[in-house]
């Protein structure tokens, strides 16, 4: 794969993308989060309009093909390249005409002048493989059920972030990004990977889809002797007050996916 076999897509195509974010209303959320999703990698220095598309393909950290070759990583076979802009720069001369060229030869001064942008391709970290950076490290230990998301074609990742979510899962990709250890939080995305297979997952945060989640997530963890606190509680009362009639309500749904999720295990369980 080179950038070359990329398919190229038209700055009208990249602009509409983000405006459809307009329609769905993630665009704030993901202005909002490009403040502080992004570790110390080169993206984070890119301009805000770059961000935010970055963000909108479910990574923080993207870069060029011959970036990651550089930090020896390689993108993986089948994956495709989203685009950014990167501006067009022509070297002109200013036009004060009291500078003129000197006797010894020296040219009249120059200044670089943005004519308009193209397209550049960026790759996402999780469609590269290759050596290990410090900004993407997995844990020592790996969470229960890690079998699971493998066998369901689901990719985990882990991402330094210093503020924002712990962890996403995105549909696009049906990959599951982690910023912490913690298994719950795996066991959050997980059920939320596998209830997007019979009920496709709005976009954003939406009350019976978290619900789903966290609800699905404690029993999970009850199940592997992971103890719960009362952060999931208030996770879920968040998004509804009654959370006895929440947890009823969406106790069918739930009781699906563990199945599912169980189905395809060959972890143990403590209860």
């Amino acid at each position: 794969m080179n950038e070359t076999q990329t398919k190229k897509k038209s700055y009208k195509e990249v602009m509409d993308e983000l405006l459809e974010q307009f329609k769905d209303g993630s665009l704030p959320d993901a202005v909002a989060r490009s403040y502080t999703a992004f570790p110390d990698v080169p993206c984070s220095k890119y301009s805000l309009t770059n961000r935010v598309l970055i963000l909108s393909e479910h990574t923080n950290d993207a870069r060029g093909y011959k970036q990651w070759q550089s930090v020896g990583r390689q993108v993986k076979k089948g994956k495709k390249a989203f685009y950014i802009f990167t501006p067009k720069i022509k070297i002109v001369k200013k036009k004060d005409e009291s500078k003129k060229t000197l006797d010894n030869g020296q040219q009249k001064e120059k200044e670089k002048k943005c004519t308009g942008f193209r397209l550049i391709p960026m790759f996402r970290y999780e469609d590269t493989e290759g050596s290990e950076i410090p900004e993407h490290i997995r844990p020592a230990t790996l969470p229960p059920l890690i079998d699971v998301a493998e066998k369901a074609g689901i990719e985990v990742n882990w991402s330094k972030t210093e503020h924002g979510e712990y962890g996403y899962f995105s549909p696009k990709y049906n990959s599951i990004s982690l910023a912490c250890d913690n298994p719950t939080v795996f066991f959050h995305e997980l059920v939320h990977a596998y209830d997007n297979k019979n009920t496709q997952l709005k976009n954003g945060q939406d009350p019976v889809q978290e619900c789903v989640a966290e609800f699905g997530a404690c029993v999970l963890a009850r199940m592997f002797g992971i103890r719960v606190d009362k952060g999931s509680y208030n996770y879920i009362e968040s998004y509804d007050k009654n959370v006895p009639d929440m947890c009823k309500k969406v106790l069918s749904r739930v009781d699906g996916i563990i199945k599912a999720i169980l189905a395809d295990s060959e972890a143990k369980m403590v209860a």
